[in-house]
């Protein structure tokens, strides 16, 4: 197991020197001992690694390909996109959302799952059935 702590003895500093270990196990307990020789004290220091937001969500593709057949009910789902977050706790969860005003009344997205559906209540339908191709950007935050 790689090192994760170090104590300097004279000032009794702990210091973490190898992060890679705490990001799947974020809380460690260390045992700590002291002595002068004659007499021996023993206290336990709790280390957690509170999350920080240090890396993008990534998409593992830059494009999607879908075909939809037409005439489907509204709600019917057209895809699932899936990106994910290196950081762990609330900084590792993602969500979507479609950044175009105009394809938002077309398609919606789970912000959550990331399902990609036509909506429930479309109000231009008729403008959905006009095109036979649509690019659109999906976006996610984490």
């Amino acid at each position: 197991m790689d090192k994760s702590v170090q104590i300097f003895l004279v000032a009794g500093i702990i210091s973490l020197i190898n992060m890679q270990n705490f990001a799947e196990r974020p809380t460690t307990v260390l045992n700590v001992s002291v002595t002068d020789g004659v007499y021996t004290s023993f206290t336990r220091v709790k280390i957690e690694i509170l999350p920080a937001n240090r890396n993008n969500p990534v998409f593992p593709q830059l494009q999607i390909d879908v075909k939809v057949i037409e005439n489907q009910p509204h709600g019917t789902l057209v895809t699932q996109v899936a990106a994910s977050d290196k950081d762990f706790g609330i900084y590792g969860d993602v969500m979507y959302s479609i950044p175009s005003d105009l394809l938002r009344e077309i398609f919606e997205i789970d912000k959550r799952t990331g399902n990609l559906a036509t909506p429930i209540k479309c109000f231009l339908c008729l403008y959905f059935f006009l095109c036979l191709n649509y690019y659109f950007l999906v976006e996610v935050s984490g």
